[in-house]
């Protein structure tokens, strides 16, 4: 997944002329919204906060419509963030929970599920969800996670 945040100058490649007209686009209909819905803010002191922000956006615009690179006129950022989870089977599911000596109950509890998904996942009948998997890689990158959370009691 690629995000791109328009801030205010300078580092990365050009959007395409695509990117900008649908950027240009998507800042029309707020414009339009923030019209529709903004009562009367204005008081002595100065502008509505939605003028200043329409004002704003007409620069941001005006930028894409000139061609002009938004680079000179914000900083432009474009960060790679990988957010696929690991695919965990039977095996690695046993596996995370032998690590931290967890039963299927308490790995249960601590992600939020019943211990029955546990059992599924374990026996091979149903895949890990999303979210679980996702939890799960932290758990494995960052054991401190349990640790803090976790405290087993002796008898």
């Amino acid at each position: 997944m690629i995000l791109t945040s328009v801030l205010a100058k300078t580092e990365q490649d050009d959007l395409s002329r695509a990117q900008r007209n649908a950027l240009a686009g998507l800042v029309a209909q707020l414009r339009a919204r923030i019209r529709e819905q903004e009562a009367p803010m204005n008081d002595e002191s100065g502008p509505a906060f939605g003028d200043e922000m329409i004002a704003d956006l007409r620069g941001l615009v005006d930028a894409l419509r000139s061609g002009e690179p938004l680079e000179k006129r914000y900083t432009v950022r474009t960060v790679r963030i990988d957010l696929e989870p690991k695919t965990y089977g039977p095996e690695e599911i046993k596996a995370v929970r032998a690590r931290f000596g967890a039963s299927q109950a308490l790995l249960a509890k601590f992600l939020g599920v019943g211990v029955q998904a546990v059992r599924k996942w374990e026996q091979g009948e149903r895949r890990v969800p999303a979210m679980a998997a996702r939890h799960l890689d932290d758990l494995q990158e960052f054991p401190d996670i349990w640790a803090r959370r976790v405290r087993f009691v002796e008898k």
